[in-house]
């Protein structure tokens, strides 16, 4: 079964293209199939999977694919991730990602939020059949609750927070988790749930920044992953990683670079990268539980 997951918050700066980039690779490096949704017109996500829209490419993008409101559609805008190796031949993560890429026009669809059935129709583009084979597809947003993040929030069956260390974005989260349950049945989706909220850029030398990781746990018991566990190289336990996603010089290079994490073979890559593979196991667990939940 393919798992749809939407990340999104009303705060910006909180990193939610970098967790969907680096989740997507995640996933991949499991062999499993994953479709990147790019909803944000600056278009973020589309560069750092090397699928930067083009002109000249004859593909259309998310824009035109919303606009068409036609079952299927999403299908004819769909490209390969852009990663290469040092030969320019696709990584092997890369043959496991495919986007749908924004371009700036996208901002456009939002004049059309009060069009009769415009809520639904992300959703229709991604009906038809044609995305039964990817086991995840992973909805990137803006920062708000707009017209455009609704889209996802009615194609999608989970959303993911993420939220930095800071009193705005504990705040957005909990926004979001409100939208959601106020929500859910107006954007015709009453089964959308709070999948996670994963707290990002967490320096723990910073006295605020604990203060709010204790709020969020405060507020979200359940939604704040435990996926700390230990990591070992040559027999020994190499390092820890934590269940939050710590502030890295790392993760602003490999998004500068639009490249995986994997681009790197160092210490700090191996943690990275391992912090992202622990992510996507716990979430893979927490999506399996709410399934069992609502079959129960």
């Amino acid at each position: 079964m393919t798992t749809r997951i939407a990340i999104s918050t009303r705060k910006g700066g909180v990193g939610k293209s970098e967790v969907l980039v680096a989740l997507a690779s995640a996933f991949a490096r499991k062999k499993e199939r994953v479709l990147a949704v790019d909803l944000d017109p600056q278009a973020n996500a589309s560069r750092r999977l090397g699928a930067a829209w083009e002109a000249d490419a004859g593909k259309p993008s998310i824009s035109e694919v919303i606009k068409a409101d036609a079952v299927g559609v999403g299908e004819d805008a769909v490209v390969s991730c852009g990663w290469t190796d040092e030969n320019g031949n696709p990584t092997e993560e890369a043959s496991y990602i495919d986007v749908l890429a924004a371009r700036l026009d996208l901002i456009n669809r939002e004049g059309e939020a009060g069009q009769v059935g415009a809520l639904r129709r992300l959703k229709k583009a991604l009906d038809g059949g044609w995305t039964d084979k990817y086991d995840w597809i992973l909805f990137d947003n803006k920062p708000d609750l707009g017209h455009l993040v609704q889209l996802s929030l009615a194609a999608t069956d989970y959303v993911l927070v993420p939220s930095t260390l800071d009193f705005d974005a504990v705040a957005g989260a909990i926004e979001v988790r409100q939208f959601i349950a106020e929500h859910a049945d107006d954007m015709m989706n009453p089964s959308l749930k709070l999948l996670a909220v994963l707290p990002t850029r967490y320096d723990k030398r910073k006295a605020e920044q604990n203060f709010q990781y204790d709020n969020l746990r405060e507020y979200f018991p359940d939604e704040l992953l435990k996926f700390a566990r230990n990591v070992e190289r040559n027999g020994t336990v190499e390092f820890v990683t934590p269940s939050y996603i710590p502030e890295r010089t790392r993760f602003a290079e490999a998004d500068s670079a639009a490249v995986s994490l994997t681009a790197w073979n160092d210490a700090t890559a191996r943690e990275t990268v391992a912090i992202y593979d622990a992510l996507a196991d716990a979430l893979t667990t927490r999506v399996s539980e709410l399934a069992a939940e609502v079959a129960a």
